[in-house]
């Protein structure tokens, strides 16, 4: 996930930079930000599209991954304050019987 925000900010933050050499000359092709990565915008439009669509898979893969961890974990808690609740009562059902029978005796 930061690797695709990274990935995504620094895309943002040269485009500037390679659109000004695109108007400048140094750049041959200057009919797009998405003909910058091919000589054919269409190109550069399709290029672009599968990378947006790998990077939106990649961040809905972490994040379900992310949230599954997540409710293992609060499962796991949630037994575990289970298994601590029965003990207390199974202390607490000790503790009655052992009045009862001191009552009895």
């Amino acid at each position: 996930m930061a690797a695709c925000l990274v990935l995504v900010i620094s895309l943002g933050v040269c485009m500037p930079g390679w659109m000004e050499q695109a108007v400048s000359g140094s750049v041959a092709h200057t009919s797009g930000a998405a003909s910058l990565i091919a000589n054919q915008p269409q190109l550069g439009y399709i290029v672009m599209g599968i990378v947006s669509f790998c990077l939106g898979c990649a961040a809905t893969v972490l994040l379900y991954r992310i949230k599954g961890r997540n409710q293992q974990e609060s499962g796991q808690e949630k037994l575990e304050r289970e298994r601590e609740s029965e003990r207390k009562r199974e202390q607490e059902r000790g503790r009655i019987r052992g009045q009862e029978s001191e009552k009895k005796s």
